[in-house]
């Protein structure tokens, strides 16, 4: 399996719900292209349990709205017998200009 965005044993599990973020405007018009990796936890009933900065993008409001979009993604169940098994993923995020 594997849903292409993610790295980490998370990779196996399907995305149900993902929330793209919105790149304020100082971003485009500064003209900053960046990016980051952005590490979580995943709970067997596939909500994120925990967001982190792995590589930042450098601009902490930035950093801040990515972790909050990731934050509301949802990924399928686990099975019942892992019920005590949280997983963690790595994403990388590119931001660049059109």
């Amino acid at each position: 399996g594997g849903n292409g965005l993610v790295e980490g044993p998370a990779s196996a599990r399907s995305i149900l719900y993902r929330e793209d973020f919105r790149v304020p405007g100082w971003v485009e018009e500064k003209g900053i292209e960046t990016a980051a990796k952005i590490k979580f936890w995943v709970l067997p009933d596939g909500s994120i349990e925990k967001v982190l900065v792995s590589n930042s993008t450098g601009y902490q409001e930035l950093d801040d709205i990515i972790l909050g979009s990731i934050k509301r993604w949802k990924f399928s169940k686990l099975p019942d017998h892992y019920k005590d098994n949280v997983q963690w993923g790595v994403i990388a995020v590119k931001i660049k200009l059109r």
